[in-house]
């Protein structure tokens, strides 16, 4: 089921001077509970992860103590479900990865963003390893 967001009652553009040219379409999100599959686009669960790919872990500059925590799933998006998402040329799945420590340089997205085209994943990683929230995190 689609479900879209009313119009605004007033334009940001018009109210908040020079804002106009940064003016984007957005997609709200929707999320409800379900049993997504890596071929479904989701928010959290399994992602089309090649076997052969390493997963992602924490490599942020600004706090040694998280590198090498293997990064959470944040997102996987299909471009056919996401018309608004302008897609690189080729690729047909956005998935968004994330650290889940504290991370000290506020100019630092501790993310990973990979950009793919579905059909290349050949045989996909079976289970994600997944950060220790009692052993290897600092502080938790």
């Amino acid at each position: 089921m689609i479900r879209t967001t009313e119009a605004p009652s007033s334009d940001l553009a018009e109210a908040v001077a020079g804002i106009g040219p940064f003016a984007r379409t957005t997609v709200r999100l929707h999320p409800r509970p379900g049993a997504p599959t890596t071929a479904d686009s989701h928010i959290g669960g399994p992602l089309l992860w090649p076997a052969s790919e390493p997963w992602p872990r924490c490599a942020a500059p600004d706090c040694d103590q998280y590198e090498g925590i293997p990064m959470v799933v944040v997102a996987q998006l299909k471009a056919t479900d996401f018309p608004e998402i302008t897609f690189p040329a080729g690729a047909d799945l956005l998935q968004i990865l994330w650290c889940v420590g504290y991370h000290c340089c506020p100019r630092h997205a501790p993310c990973h963003v990979v950009w793919r085209r579905a059909a290349d994943v050949a045989s996909t990683l079976d289970d994600a390893p997944e950060p220790d929230l009692e052993g290897e995190l600092p502080g938790f």
